[in-house]
């Protein structure tokens, strides 16, 4: 199993794991990705940035996120608590998994992946956030060691929870 860039010829299958957890989402009465986002046009923006990456075993795309290298203007602020520290930092958006291979911890190997990018790229700090009702992707994070630092609002006024893991201390 590997992570890779994802390529332009990827994003068919990465929209039909995408998609597939929309209605997931919807399903469970979870607000988050109901308004036609994220879509092809925001994954084709994520492969132009270098962000874009699929979890890939044997040919098969598993799972999807964005890994991204910018300060997040939507975590400028935080209420009702702070992040760990406001050292640079890395985000990862945008993380879905195949429906048929959920289960298998795809989502962590994948997080697992960014998280060694990023070490060897020197940020040892992670950001993402989540809906308050997406209890599955509170409870992947938190057994992946993410952070609950408080609440940020996205530039629509979502509110999410949003959360941070260490890798290391910035030495």
């Amino acid at each position: 199993m590997e992570l890779r860039r994802t390529r332009y010829e990827d994003i068919a299958d990465v929209m039909s794991i995408i998609n597939d957890s929309i209605a997931g989402l919807k399903s469970t009465g979870i607000p988050q990705w109901q308004q036609g986002y994220p879509n092809a046009s925001s994954i084709e923006n994520d492969i132009v940035k270098g962000w874009a990456y699929v979890l890939v075993e044997k040919d098969e795309i598993l799972a999807t996120c964005a890994l991204c290298f910018e300060p997040d203007p939507n975590y400028t602020h935080i209420y009702e608590g702070e992040w760990i520290n406001l050292l640079p930092y890395a985000v990862i958006h945008r993380i879905a998994v195949k429906a048929s291979r959920k289960g298998e911890g795809l989502a962590l190997n994948l997080l697992k992946h960014c998280e060694e990018i990023c070490l060897n790229n020197y940020i040892f700090n992670i950001k993402v956030d989540t809906h308050r009702l997406n209890k599955s992707m509170q409870r992947m994070l938190d057994k992946a060691g993410y952070i609950y630092c408080g609440i940020i609002y996205l530039s629509d006024g979502a509110e999410r929870f949003g959360l941070q893991k260490v890798l290391r201390e910035n030495t």
